[in-house]
């Protein structure tokens, strides 16, 4: 009988997704928890963070269902394909208040200023770089805006 206790807890170990947890998951779902603080703790734009966090704890879980047929696999299709990434921006903001912008309507300079710094730190990230590079290129030309400069400091990364 204990015998059979045994193997049924090794079962549901090896079943588990504590089989296969590496110290990056930890460190991840650490980092998704401390996003998750800040947002919900201390109120540090929790429209954004939130999601943010939930979506870095849940995809650290190992063993979590993304290679299964079933609602996982339609997530992860929207992460290969990503249709995510647009969805949120898109939702974040339609949930924007727009008060300061129709109080102040020259403040739609600096918005416009900051889509074209995007594109403009994109495209000088890209002559600066191979080819192969341009994903992580596109999504560090949004970060990269305010701070042109840095845009140089991730060429010498990217080739170290």
């Amino acid at each position: 009988m204990l015998e059979a206790f045994f193997v049924a807890i090794a079962s549901v170990w090896a079943d588990s997704g504590f089989s296969a947890l590496t110290s990056g998951h930890v460190i991840m779902i650490a980092v998704g928890l401390v996003l998750l603080y800040m947002a919900i703790g201390k109120g540090f734009e929790p429209l954004l963070l939130s999601p943010i966090a939930f979506g870095c704890i849940l995809a650290n879980i190992p063993k979590n269902g993304f290679e299964a047929p079933g609602v996982m696999s339609v997530i992860m299709y929207g992460i290969h394909h990503e249709v995510f990434p647009p969805l949120i921006f898109l939702g974040v903001g339609a949930m924007t208040d727009f008060g300061p912008l129709l109080a102040n309507p020259k403040t739609l300079l600096l918005g416009a200023a900051a889509q074209g710094g995007v594109f403009v730190a994109l495209l000088g990230a890209m002559l600066l770089a191979s080819p192969y590079k341009k994903q992580l290129l596109s999504a560090s030309s949004v970060v990269l805006t305010a701070r042109p400069p840095s845009i140089w400091l991730l060429k010498w990364l990217l080739n170290c």
